[in-house]
Formats: structure tokens, sequence, C-alpha cells
């Protein structure tokens, strides 16, 4: 069993993600409407699940700029969409997970093509 020093994520961090979208739902839910506030605790899980994966890319500043980034576009384009009130439910969870993947898929594509400083073989001259 991996220990969470090992840089695996831990039951407990489980929980604090789940609590904490627990907080957002609620936030969101007081100021806009259901359906934004599971679109938004959603995406805060997604984003979390993909940072606790990525342990070696949480060392390397251009992982938390390229999340960063992504998180501000998410976040401003859930602010700008309607979503319709019935049946999103349903569909949340499915687009969760792709648009899951598709971040996952996207820092590990930057990654591989823009190694860090880190990544790269060290020469001597």
């Amino acid at each position: 069993m991996a220990k969470p020093q090992d840089g695996l994520a831990s039951r407990r961090s489980d929980l604090i993600v789940i609590a904490s979208m627990a907080v957002i739902f609620i936030l969101v839910a007081l100021i806009s409407n259901l359906e934004k506030a599971l679109a938004f605790s959603a995406l805060f899980g997604v984003f979390s699940t993909v940072i606790q994966t990525k342990v070696k890319g949480q060392r390397d500043r251009r992982f938390w700029i390229a999340i960063s980034v992504l998180a501000v576009a998410h976040v401003i384009f859930l602010s700008l969409i309607y979503i319709p009130p019935l049946r999103f439910g349903l569909m949340a969870l499915p687009v969760a997970l792709v648009d899951g993947f598709a971040i996952w898929g996207i820092i590990s594509w930057i990654d591989r093509c823009f190694p860090g400083s880190a990544d790269r073989p060290r020469t001597r001259p």
C-alpha cells in the first residue's frame, strides 16, 4: 500500500476534495442555480483529480501555468454559457469525464513535447 508521502493520493486527500466540491456546490447554488453549481463542483473535481495524478508535474512551474490557464478558461466558459435546467445532471458526469481526460491529455502532451529542465538528461561539457 502506498503511503501519502510517496506522492500518491490518499483517502484523506480524496475526502478533502469531496468536501471542497460540496462547499463549491453550496456556494455556487446560493448565487446561481443548481445546474451551474453542479457544473462548477464537477469542474473542481476534475482539476483536483488531474493535479493529484500528475505528481511529477506538480514540481514544474509550466504545469501550474497550464492548469491555471485551463482553469480560468473553464470558469469563464461556464460563467458565460446557459445551462438548461432539465436533465443536465445526466450529462454532467460524461462531460466531466471527457473534459478530465482532455485536460490530462493536454498536460501530458505539453510534458512530452516541451520537456522541462528537470526532464532533460544532463550532459557534461
